[in-house]
């Protein structure tokens, strides 16, 4: 008795069927795929009747702005920063800004030395990941229900925190430039002459307001 062919086997029939599919099927589902896009196409819906070439307009959704939490500004001798204000003397003038991100800003301020023109730049950052090391420091003044408190800082003229309502800002102060000369053959560290002491800086951080 003659056994049944194995279905692994290729036969003239195989072959026949496998060339009939390989050919058939790309167009069937080209056929299939322009037949479905046609049922999903809702522009072509949604065409306006006897009107071919015209189509129902969508309104565009405008996205609502999303305000971040650094808002700064600064005019002649005032700059605000994300909650306060500080007021320089009317003799210095707030010259530039730059913006570093959400929480930092950079002010450069000209004062009024002389003979030489000296600018004084203030960082002001506000909550610094470590703020909460500042919050319980004891004030070293107070301005109303605003503390003061002292941090100590390398290579600046002086570093202050202040504390608002739960909130630390930080305010290094560093000289920016200077039009005096640099020493001949100078050897270290030379910071040019100016009149920023602590006393001065004091009195500009009693004008400290909140807005």
């Amino acid at each position: 008795m003659k056994s049944a062919e194995p279905f692994t086997k290729i036969t003239p029939l195989s072959k026949s069927i496998t060339l009939i599919l390989f050919v058939s099927l790309p167009f069937a589902g080209f056929y299939l795929g322009f037949k479905y896009y046609r049922l999903t196409d809702v522009d072509g819906a949604e065409k306006m009747a006897n009107c071919p070439t015209r189509y129902i307009v969508h309104p565009s959704v405008v996205p609502t702005p999303i305000v971040t939490q650094g808002v700064s500004s600064f005019s002649r001798n005032l700059i605000d920063f994300n909650g306060i204000s500080l007021t320089f003397p009317s003799n210095w003038e707030v010259t530039e800004k730059e913006t570093i991100n959400n929480r930092k800003d950079y002010f450069i301020i000209k004062t009024d030395y002389q003979p030489y023109t000296v600018f004084v730049g203030l960082n002001v950052e506000i909550n610094p990941p470590y703020k909460s090391s500042f919050i319980y420091e004891p004030a070293r003044f107070m301005v109303g229900d605003i503390k003061i408190v002292d941090n100590g800082c390398g290579g600046a003229v002086r570093c202050d925190v202040v504390v608002v309502d739960g909130d630390v800002y930080l305010l290094d102060w560093i000289i920016e430039k200077s039009t005096q000369p640099v020493p001949a053959n100078l050897d270290g560290i030379w910071q040019p002459d100016n009149n920023i002491t602590g006393e001065k800086l004091d009195s500009i951080l009693k004008t400290i307001k909140k807005i």
